[in-house]
């Protein structure tokens, strides 16, 4: 066990990540989901895709979760926390570009990646 102590400072900083980290996945995931239910309605899916276009998102985040306790500390986790926010902005910006519907599995798969990313770090 380590003999070093932390200023209040420190001991402040150490909790922003594993406190912040899934307040920002919680209010990513409460603000796309009703969008991104709505909006392959809206651009002619049918109901059978809409069901497996969410089942992608899962998938990303049932991904992280198996490979979190091997990736996070190969990559750290500063870079682990940050690559969730990118992929979940990066695929926000590519949904609404894009019309194939068969190309909107992989954005969302990389979006429940970013989703889950932050918030598996911060428990690992």
């Amino acid at each position: 066990m380590s003999d070093a102590v932390l200023s209040p400072r420190d001991r402040f900083r150490c909790l922003i990540a594993p406190i912040g980290a899934p307040a920002v996945v919680s209010m990513s995931s409460s603000l796309t989901w009703p969008i991104l239910a709505e909006s392959p309605r809206n651009r002619g899916f049918g109901d059978s895709a809409i069901g497996l276009n969410a089942a992608a998102r899962f998938a990303g985040i049932v991904i992280v979760a198996l490979m979190a306790a091997k990736v996070v500390p190969r990559v750290g986790f500063p870079r682990a926390i940050a690559l969730g926010p990118g992929l979940v902005g990066g695929a926000l910006l590519l949904l609404p570009l894009v019309r194939d519907r068969h190309a909107w599995f992989p954005i969302r798969f990389l979006l429940g990646i970013g989703i889950s990313s932050p918030f598996t770090a911060g428990d690992t």
